[in-house]
């Protein structure tokens, strides 16, 4: 008899600390010890939520990978668009010595 792994909920993948760190971000000082279960169905149901309409956008496009458009698409059906983020004329950061990218370029 070999070991069976026993399937579990990954939500639970997010962890304490991780959640706690989101919160401070956000301007909490304190969290209750009971908050954390909640916290997890919530995003949760965020996630299907945005997942759903990019499987539906991606199906659409007979395609197999997800893309940033899908899930900016997805966002902004649902009411909460992500301003300021344009895949096309994003240009990544310079890696380098520390100088500004304004003052690399000649």
């Amino acid at each position: 008899m070999g070991f069976r792994k026993v399937p579990r909920d990954t939500i639970r993948g997010i962890t304490k600390p991780a959640i706690r760190r989101l919160a401070r971000r956000g301007g909490v000082k304190r969290i209750s010890g009971s908050i954390y279960d909640d916290i997890r169905a919530a995003l949760k149901a965020r996630l299907e939520l945005i997942l759903k309409d990019c499987v539906t956008f991606t199906e659409y496009r007979n395609a197999k990978t997800i893309t940033i458009h899908d899930v900016l698409f997805a966002l902004k059906r649902i009411g909460r668009p992500i301003y300021g983020f344009d895949p096309e004329t994003y240009n990544e950061p310079r890696k380098g010595h520390g100088i500004p990218a304004a003052a690399a370029s000649p």
